[in-house]
């Protein structure tokens, strides 16, 4: 009985769900001869700015006892890239944090090595406008235990 009764106002209910979120949907926001709030706060916001870091150099530890040949990946990869951070208060250590993560700890677990603690330090060597040249010297405490070598 309950049920017949809320048959009638479900199609109601299903077609007012969008607009009590208070957001068009973008086909129709399109549509408009003037501009929603949402436009109107995109605009407004100033668009990021981004550096473009070239890494001169590579340095590495010498105690860490990364593979040469890992080394050599490691910085053949961040020197062919060019690095486009957005301009923020912390642009430099999430960089540094991104090349830890993806570009050193990323070839050694390609290599075996799962349990890797890699830092990354970036220092800055010339500036001309948004380009940056930079000196990546990177660290990794590593648990020399290799999964590949073990299993032959």
């Amino acid at each position: 009985m309950f049920v017949r009764r809320l048959l009638p106002v479900a199609p109601l209910f299903l077609l007012c769900v969008p607009h009590a979120f208070g957001q068009l949907p973008k086909k129709l926001e399109k549509c408009l001869p003037y501009l929603t709030l949402a436009q109107e706060i995109r605009e407004m916001q100033p668009p990021l700015m981004r550096a473009r870091m070239h890494v001169i150099r590579v340095e590495f530890d010498s105690n860490d006892g990364i593979p040469a040949d890992a080394q050599e990946e490691i910085s053949g990869k961040l020197q062919s890239r060019v690095l486009e951070p957005a301009l923020d208060s912390a642009y430099l250590s999430d960089l540094e944090n991104e090349i830890a993560e993806v570009g050193v700890r990323g070839v050694l677990r390609d290599r075996g090595y799962f349990k890797v603690i890699a830092t990354a330090r970036l220092t800055p060597l010339w500036r001309e406008g948004t380009d940056i040249g930079v000196v990546v010297t990177i660290s990794a405490t590593q648990f020399w235990r290799n999964l590949r070598s073990d299993a032959s």
